[in-house]
C-alpha cells in the first residue's frame, strides 16, 4: 500500500491510549472537546470491548483492531499478514468463501479486512434490525477461518497481481524504494503486501500460524457502534467471550536499528516521462512528547496549499504540480519526508531548491503568522476526524495501539494552541536535520543523470 493509502492520509488526527480496564461505565470528560459517549471493559478472555451507541441511524458496525502488522514480519515473509487477514472470509469451518460472502449479501451487511504497517483491522456494518446475525457472522469469521489452500493460492495471486501493478505505477514503486532506502532492514523497509519473491513463498502454514500467533482476543480492540441497547451489548458480550487463543501468543521480534547518515540514490528506468523524487530522514515514535508540534512543523513546511513548499517549490518556480510533506510517526521512529515529482529537466533544480528550503526551514524556523494560520487549520480540520461514531470508533482504535491517552483527542484544541513558537522552533531543530537527508530520484538516467551530478554523487541502481 502506498503513501496515499488511508491509514497514511487520514490526517492521523489520531493516536493511542493505553487501556485502563474498568467495567462499562461511560466515560466522563474534563472540559474540552465532548467526545461522543462510550463505554469500555476488557472481557474475561482479554479482549478489550468499547461500546459506542448511536441512535439516530438504524445501523449497527463492528470494528476490531489487532495489534500487529508489517513490523512484526521477517524479511523473507513480507506480506504475510495482508494475506492472512485478506483471507479471513474465505471461508470458515462451516461455510465456504462463496457462502461467507452470501451469508453477509443477504442481511445487507459488508464485511473488510486489511492489514497496515503498526496495526490490522477487520470490520463488519450493517442494518439495526439484522444486527444478530451480523454479529454471528463476524464472530464467525474471525474465530473459525479455514484457510482453506485452494483459498490461499487464489488470495496470493490476487495479491500477486497489486504487487505488480504497483511495481508499474512510478509513485507507487518511487514509494517504495524510499523507504528501502530510509528503513534499511527494518521491517518498514518492506512493503506491506509484501514482495514478488517473498510472497510466492508463502504457504498455508504460514498464514496459520500468523493467525493463531497473533489474531487473538487479548491482542485485539473490538468497538461496537450504531443503534444498540443493553440486550444486544449483553449480546455481543457473550458472543465475543467465547473467543479462545489456537496457540501461543506471537513473540514480538527485536528490530534493527536504522542509520543517520545521508544517501543520494538514482533508481533508473528507461523512458520515465517524469522524475519521481523523495527526500527524508528518520522521524519520530508516535509516543514521541514533540509529536504535535512535527504534525504542526510539516504542515507548514509543505503540507497545505499555502504552505511553503508549495508556494515556492510549485508557484513561484513552477518546478512541479505537487509537492507535500508529512511526519509520519509510527510505533518505531517513522519518516519525516517531502514527496513530489517533476519534468526530467526540472530534476536536479527540484532537488537543489527544496533542499535549500529545507536548510532554511531547519536553521531560522517558522514565523508567528505560519504558526497562528497552522493552528488555525489543524483546528478547523479536526471535528471531521470525529464526525460521525465510526470516525470516533477508528481514532479510540488507533489510539490504544499507541499508548497514548485520549486525553489526545479530547485536548486537541488547547494542546494546539498552547504551542509556542519557541517550542516549535526547538522541535524542527531538534528533529530536522538536513544533513541526514536521504534522497531518493526515480529516473531515467539517460535523461537526467548528468544534471544530478551538479546535486551530488548518485548512486545508481537499476528499478526492479
Amino acid at each position: 500500500m502506498n503513501k496515499t493509502s488511508w491509514l497514511k492520509r487520514l490526517g492521523l488526527a489520531c493516536a493511542a491510549f493505553t487501556l485502563m480496564s474498568c467495567a462499562s461505565a461511560p466515560k466522563t470528560e474534563a472540559p474540552g472537546f465532548r467526545l461522543r459517549a462510550f463505554t469500555e471493559e476488557r472481557l474475561p478472555n482479554g479482549l478489550l470491548f468499547l461500546v459506542i451507541p448511536d441512535p439516530s441511524l438504524p445501523r449497527v458496525s463492528l470494528q476490531m483492531m489487532v495489534k500487529t502488522g508489517g513490523i512484526y514480519e521477517p524479511k523473507e515473509r513480507a506480506g504475510v499478514s495482508a494475506l492472512t487477514f485478506g483471507a479471513l472470509d474465505q471461508g470458515t469451518k462451516r461455510r465456504k468463501a462463496l457462502q461467507v460472502a452470501d451469508a453477509f449479501a443477504q442481511i445487507g451487511a459488508e464485511f473488510g479486512a486489511q492489514s497496515g504497517g503498526d496495526m490490522s483491522f477487520v470490520s463488519a456494518s450493517g442494518i439495526a434490525p439484522n444486527r444478530s446475525e451480523l454479529l454471528k457472522l463476524f464472530y464467525e469469521v474471525i474465530s473459525e477461518p479455514a484457510f482453506e489452500a485452494s483459498e490461499i493460492e487464489r488470495r496470493k495471486s490476487q495479491q500477486l497481481a497489486a504487487i505488480h501493478k504497483a511495481l508499474d505505477q512510478p509513485q507507487s514503486y518511487a514509494d517504495q524504494v524510499y523507504e528501502e532506502a530510509l528503513f534499511e532492514s527494518h521491517p518498514y523497509a518492506s512493503p506491506k503486501l509484501g514482495t514478488m519473491a517473498s510472497v510466492k513463498s508463502l504457504r498455508r502454514a504460514d498464514v496459520v500460524k500468523w493467525y493463531q500467533d497473533w489474531v487473538r482476543p487479548e491482542n485485539s480492540v473490538v468497538a461496537l457502534v450504531g443503534q444498540v441497547d443493553d440486550a444486544f451489548v449483553r449480546e455481543v458480550k457473550n458472543t465475543l467471550g467465547q473467543w479462545r487463543d489456537q496457540g501461543a501468543a506471537g513473540q514480538e521480534p527485536t528490530r534493527p536499528g536504522v542509520g543517520t547518515q545521508p544517501l543520494m540514490r538514482l533508481v533508473t528506468k528507461k523512458d520515465l516521462k517524469q522524475t519521481q523524487i523523495r527526500i527524508g530522514q528518520l522521524g519520530i515514535q508516535r509516543t514521541d512528547e514533540d509529536f504535535m508540534k512535527m504534525r504542526m512543523a510539516a504542515l507548514i513546511l509543505g503540507g497545505a496549499f499555502a504552505s511553503r513548499l508549495n508556494q515556492h517549490i510549485r508557484d513561484d518556480l513552477g518546478l512541479t504540480y505537487s509537492i507535500y510533506s508529512m511526519s509520519d510517526a509510527r510505533l518505531d521512529r517513522g519518516a519525516f519526508e517531502i514527496t513530489t515529482f517533476t519534468r526530467n529537466e526540472k530534476a536536479a533544480d527540484t532537488i537543489r531548491e527544496t533542499m535549500k528550503m529545507l536548510r532554511d526551514f531547519s536553521g531560522k524556523g517558522v514565523t508567528q503568522r505560519e504558526l497562528d494560520a497552522a493552528k488555525a487549520l489543524m483546528i478547523g480540520q479536526f471535528p471531521a476526524a470525529l464526525e460521525t461514531p465510526d470516525r470516533l470508533a477508528y481514532n479510540l482504535l488507533v489510539l490504544r495501539r499507541y499508548g497514548i491517552g485520549d486525553d489526545y483527542l479530547r485536548d486537541f484544541h488547547k494542546n494546539v494552541n498552547a504551542i509556542t513558537l519557541d517550542e516549535l522552533n526547538a522541535a524542527i531543530r531538534r528533529h530536522v536535520k538536513p544533513d541526514q537527508m536521504r534522497i531518493v530520484v526515480y529516473g531515467d538516467e539517460a535523461i537526467i543523470g548528468e544534471s544530478l551530478k551538479t546535486v551530488g554523487e548518485f548512486q545508481i541502481q537499476p528499478a526492479k
